[in-house]
This record gives structure tokens, sequence and C-alpha cells, in this order.
């Protein structure tokens, strides 16, 4: 994720996601697994750990990769 401001590892984040070809927005729960600086505008990178705790979450998240991966075949 790029972010406006510092997250500690660790803190639970809600992540919405509009998905192509979805009439609804997916909702992810995840862990800001690292956050570093980028830039000198005090810009951030982070990673973050999603949580599958429930089954759309899974089938939401295998859509996203999906999407991302068949257009590079």
């Amino acid at each position: 994720l790029h972010l406006g401001r510092y997250l500690r590892p660790g803190r639970l984040v809600l992540l919405t996601v509009v998905e192509p070809y979805a009439a609804n927005p997916l909702e992810l729960k995840g862990e800001i697994a690292w956050c570093r600086p980028e830039g000198a505008d005090g810009a951030f990178r982070a990673g973050v750990r999603i949580i599958h705790d429930e089954p759309e979450a899974f089938e939401g998240l295998s859509r996203l990769v999906h999407a991302a991966v068949l257009p590079c075949i």
C-alpha cells in the first residue's frame, strides 16, 4: 500500500477494493506486516497480510489475483 503516514506493524486494517466486474466492493481484513518511508515527501509504503477469516475474503482475493495475473499470460 502507499500511505500518507506511518502505520505500526501488527496494526489491523480494513481494505475496501473495487473489483472489476463486481457489483459491490470487496472488504478484506488485514494486518500491517511492514511499513517503510518512501521518498522525501512523507509518504510510506506498507505490506499487508490478508486475514482469511471469512469465505468471501478468500474468494474475493482469489478473483483479484486471477484478474491481475490473467493479462500477464
